[in-house]
């Protein structure tokens, strides 16, 4: 597994992508876990052994999910790659957690109202934007081009520009 998590992490790198922080920390419990295990030797059993155990940490659904589906893109790129003769079974802890908290209009503009400036202007983008707070804190001015109303931001998760 180590083999197979390292290539993995390798393999991200060389592609540049951009969430490679993010799949690495979601890998960390795995890795943690299964780091002496032999792929050939990885059944469900032991899968499902592992998602009761982070369960048992109160990890969330949706994490221990993204920990999984992590898990298997690097399975199915050691078996791309002829690294493992097949491919195991690996399962989900289930669908993540539903956004919940939004609020109606009439509630927004009373929490609007009574915040002072300059977050009462950042909610307001956020809540017409729907935004969430990192991406509307990570702006920068020279995306924003008033005389046209638009925000142009220079890379996405398809990495083109918008």
């Amino acid at each position: 597994m180590k083999e197979v998590l390292d290539s993995y992490k390798a393999d991200l790198e060389a592609r540049a992508q951009k969430s490679v922080d993010k799949i690495v920390s979601h890998l960390k419990p795995v890795r943690a876990a299964l780091d002496g295990e032999r792929v050939l030797e990885l059944t469900v059993d032991k899968l499902n052994t592992y998602i009761a155990q982070r369960r048992a940490m109160h990890a969330a659904p949706g994490t221990i999910t993204q920990e999984m589906i992590y898990l298997r893109a690097a399975l199915r790129m050691a078996h791309r790659h002829q690294r493992i003769p097949s491919l195991p079974y690996v399962p989900t802890a289930g669908p993540g957690g539903v956004r919940k908290g939004f609020v109606d209009v009439e509630l927004f503009d009373r929490i609007h109202a009574a915040m002072p400036q300059p977050y009462n202007d950042m909610a307001e983008f956020a809540y017409l934007t729907g935004w969430r707070y990192e991406e509307v804190c990570g702006l920068e001015l020279g995306w924003v081009f008033l005389a046209d109303a638009e925000i142009r931001l220079p890379d996405s998760k398809t990495a083109r520009g918008a």
